[in-house]
């Protein structure tokens, strides 16, 4: 099993499309797997850069107790269309 997962959202209040990256509930009660992520979301949020995601909502995902973290998103644009 991979250590997040991460998959296309709609965010309906904004009306835009999102990346949003879950923990798996496997992983979720893992107390140093989620600090990890926790602190992943917090890093990506204090940068600024045209080729990062940027971090618009931390929390739950729908399935509880399973952290998430929701961002800007590109989809079908790869690394290389972005240089």
């Amino acid at each position: 099993m991979r250590a997040s997962i991460v998959a296309k959202a709609r965010e309906t209040k904004l009306d835009r499309d999102v990346a949003i990256k879950i923990l798996p509930e496997l992983f979720a009660a893992d107390a140093e797997r989620v600090a990890r992520f926790e602190r992943e979301a917090k890093a990506l949020a204090a940068l600024n850069h045209p080729h990062l995601a940027q971090i618009c909502s931390v929390g739950e995902a729908p399935t509880p107790d399973a952290p998430a973290f929701a961002g800007s998103a590109s989809f079908g644009v790869g690394p290389k269309e972005l240089t």
